[in-house]
């Protein structure tokens, strides 16, 4: 929907523009329009006549626009997150064309309606070969304005979006992700078919990594923080028959090692030790899991229990992590120790924190489980490109918002630059008999500009009421500039008039 509206407003843009453009170009041919009429031309067939042009002109742009779809949208795919669903299906069919040819039509419509409407009107002829009467100068400036207010909102969205993207990435996770490396491992049944020989294994390459150089810490888990999880609806608590519910608890069994691996904080109590695997079971609680299990009281050495297991003793508490995503608070997370005598889990993640590169790294992890089992397939990644998954999808919407921005900007400054050009050309007449009679050049370019100048700074101010100032201060100052830029050429072409050769002509 943001994709859509954003492509709707820059469609709006560009329509105004060309209707902009025609208006000026009617003008022009004021003179053609009224030999027309002389000859016997009826005001109808003259406004036909402009429709026709306006549909023509938006066929040939739909027809150009359809060509480019069709290779942008490899582009956009490959851009695009996974996270988009059903993303790798999009293409160009039946559909495409006929919204498009509708669309072209419309556009047709609309961007001719002005120009037609203009030239039924009477005075537009015989205006005689010294006019420089043309459009009515607010007229001329509304849509200046309107294109310039609309650009306006677009490049403010734009801001506020990357703005919002620039918040999102900054939110703390409750954990580090730099130098931090995961390996995704499953064990087959018939290789590995009781528990003891699971945890052998895993055990076997978790000692190979902790011995590399450059280790910091390793560890073994059913699910990293940002991996599938276990979820629960409670826990029986210190010795309770009945659960006590707590909604969704998300559920992580894990090895000695862990909390240091992702350097989650410990708030109270302490980690996994090697100790715990072989004594009483004992779990670590985040805080928002502490508030709900244990409200009011302080979870050390109180007991939980699982659903499928013994009863763990709460050793620690650490710091909740976005687990759920960026946008989401923490949620409510129970880690269990992963002892030696375990249920079977043929299925887990070996992590890797080192002050290795992300080569080396990606070897050490992949030579250790070859090591013992060069048969397993092993996946690895690093846990910074999985919080870069998060934000994926913002990033995509706001680069693609940019670039609509970024597109509506440069088509203001076209426009602007158009039709103030054709502004100092119906002037010209004006502006040479100014500088014969000794009117000063910067004068003249002034002059020339302060009109679209008055319309610009009209519609920006207008526009910029919101709550984010510095995204809207930014948005008026780029386009400001944008399209004062815009107006340097016609103010040059304005000083540079010839009064002898004007004067000549007429």
């Amino acid at each position: 929907w943001l994709v859509l509206a954003a492509s709707g407003v820059f469609l709006l843009i560009v329509c105004v523009n060309a209707s902009g453009l025609l208006l000026a170009r009617v003008a022009a041919r004021s003179r053609e329009f009224a030999m027309r009429a002389a000859l016997g031309a009826g005001k109808v067939r003259l406004a036909r006549l402009a429709f026709a042009e306006s549909i023509l002109l938006a066929i040939s742009a739909g027809g150009l626009g359809v060509f480019f779809s069709w290779a942008l949208l490899k582009v956009f795919l490959r851009l695009a997150p996974t996270s988009i669903p059903k993303i790798e299906h999009a293409s160009l069919d039946l559909r495409v064309f006929a919204v498009a040819a509708a669309l072209s039509l419309t556009c047709g419509v609309a961007i001719g309606l002005w120009p037609a409407l203009s030239s039924l009107r009477a005075g537009t002829f015989g205006a005689g070969s010294r006019s420089t009467a043309g459009l009515r100068p607010r007229a001329r400036f509304a849509l200046i304005a309107t294109q310039v207010a609309l650009t306006v909102a677009l490049l403010g969205s734009s801001g506020l979006l990357l703005h919002s993207l620039w918040n999102l990435v900054r939110i703390p996770l409750g954990f580090q992700s730099e130098q931090t490396f995961t390996m995704a491992v499953t064990l087959s049944a018939a290789h590995y078919p009781d528990p003891q020989s699971q945890t052998a294994l895993f055990d076997h390459v978790l000692a190979r990594m902790r011995a590399a150089p450059g280790t910091i810490a390793a560890s073994w888990s059913n699910a990293s923080p940002l991996g599938s999880y276990a979820i629960t609806t409670g826990f029986p608590v210190d010795g309770a028959a009945a659960a006590r519910e707590a909604g969704m608890l998300r559920l992580r069994y894990a090895t000695p090692g862990y909390v240091e691996t992702f350097r989650i904080p410990i708030v109270k109590g302490r980690a996994f030790q090697e100790a715990d695997r072989d004594g009483r079971p004992v779990a670590i609680l985040s805080e928002a899991a502490e508030r709900i299990l244990f409200p009011g009281q302080d979870a050390i050495g109180h007991t939980i229990k699982p659903l499928w297991g013994p009863w763990h003793e709460v050793v620690g508490v650490v710091r909740d992590i976005r687990s759920a995503g960026l946008t989401r608070n923490g949620e409510p997370e129970v880690y269990l120790i992963r002892n030696r005598h375990a249920e079977s889990m043929r299925s887990g993640t070996i992590a890797l924190r080192t002050a290795l590169s992300a080569t080396d790294a990606t070897r050490l992890l992949k030579q250790s489980l070859a090591s013992v089992d060069p048969q397993l397939p092993s996946d690895v990644k690093t846990v910074t490109e999985e919080v870069a998954h998060l934000t994926a999808r913002p990033r995509f919407l706001a680069a693609l918002l940019v670039a609509f921005a970024g597109l509506a900007l440069f088509v203001a400054a076209v426009g602007l630059y158009a039709v103030v050009s054709f502004l100092v050309t119906q002037r010209t007449r004006d502006i040479g008999i100014r500088i014969a009679l000794g009117a000063n050049p910067s004068v003249i370019a002034m002059q020339a500009a302060g009109e679209a100048i008055y319309w610009i700074l009209t519609a920006e101010l207008f526009h910029t009421a919101s709550t984010d100032a510095w995204s809207w201060a930014s948005t008026v100052g780029l386009l400001a500039i944008s399209l004062l830029l815009a107006l340097i050429t016609p103010m040059l072409r304005a000083v540079r008039i010839d009064p002898a050769i004007t004067l000549r002509a007429e």
